[in-house]
């Protein structure tokens, strides 16, 4: 009886591996800046899937993945002081993390067709900023250019 009990648990308990290439970014809209452009990153996230059977129609999985996400931003500024100069400024980034998700989703099939819908936890663990600006100051007796070298910044929980 207990070896047929747990058959049946297994025929309704499925698991497996999941990978898949997304496009992650960040989207927003800032007043402030003359220009201000967010662009995706190409990301993938890999991990493994558990998913309990529960009816013919209904099905619950929890899933733990690793998944590399991060974002490009573009911004410029022109901004005139009180002494008439004038100032640009630019900034480009790219943002690269690493992140744990755990989603948990009830699954409705019908027709062979399936919805989901379910929470999603997530941490942050660690990643790469890379950034590149210019400064330029016109004024009135000197102009002034100013670069920042290219520099990575990690970071970690």
């Amino acid at each position: 009886m207990v070896f047929a009990t747990s058959s049946d648990l297994m025929a309704q308990f499925k698991i497996g591996v999941k990978a898949g290439v997304s496009m992650n970014g960040m989207f927003g809209k800032d007043n402030y800046y003359d220009k201000y452009e967010t662009r995706p990153v190409c990301g993938f996230s890999a991990g493994v899937v558990g998913e309990y059977i529960l009816n013919n129609n209904l099905s619950m999985s929890a899933e733990l993945l690793y998944a590399r996400q991060g974002y490009s931003l573009h911004l410029e500024k022109t901004e005139t002081d009180f002494a008439w100069n004038d100032l640009f400024y630019k900034l480009d980034e790219d943002v690269i993390s690493n992140h744990i998700n755990i989603p948990i989703m009830l699954q409705y099939n019908f027709r062979g067709f399936s919805v989901e819908a379910g929470p999603q936890v997530g941490f942050c663990f660690g990643g790469k900023s890379h950034s590149c600006g210019e400064y330029i100051y016109t004024g009135v007796e000197e102009d002034y250019f100013l670069t920042t070298k290219q520099s990575t910044f990690d970071y970690e929980n």
